[in-house]
């Protein structure tokens, strides 16, 4: 069961409304702080890609586990998709090394 299964009008449908526009607010103004960093040479596209992808699939699965439905995770992958254009090779990349890191270089 989740949260909208509840009987109508035990939680005001704006209530779910505002949650997932307050969500979908915090993981965009995070998707712009990572563009700016790749922006300005502070991080890789990968680097950032992969942070984004952690944080947006967290935000995305807070949500389903409450019972609230959104599009969260497809706005996800396309953001880090638009950071990082091999997201995907790059990930199955990082999972095939033994074990799986990132490669910090100073």
């Amino acid at each position: 069961m989740d949260l909208l299964d509840l009987a109508d009008g035990v939680i005001p449908g704006h209530i779910f409304e505002s949650i997932v526009n307050n969500v979908a607010v915090e993981f965009r103004q995070a998707a712009a702080s990572r563009r700016a960093a790749v922006a300005r040479g502070a991080e890789t596209p990968q680097f950032s890609a992969t942070l984004l992808d952690r944080y947006g699939t967290a935000l995305a699965k807070a949500l389903a586990l409450t019972g609230i439905r959104s599009d969260l995770q497809q706005e996800v992958d396309a953001a880090v998709r638009e950071i990082d254009s091999d997201f995907e090779a790059n990930r199955r990349a990082r999972w095939a090394a033994k074990p799986a890191s990132l490669s910090i270089t100073v």
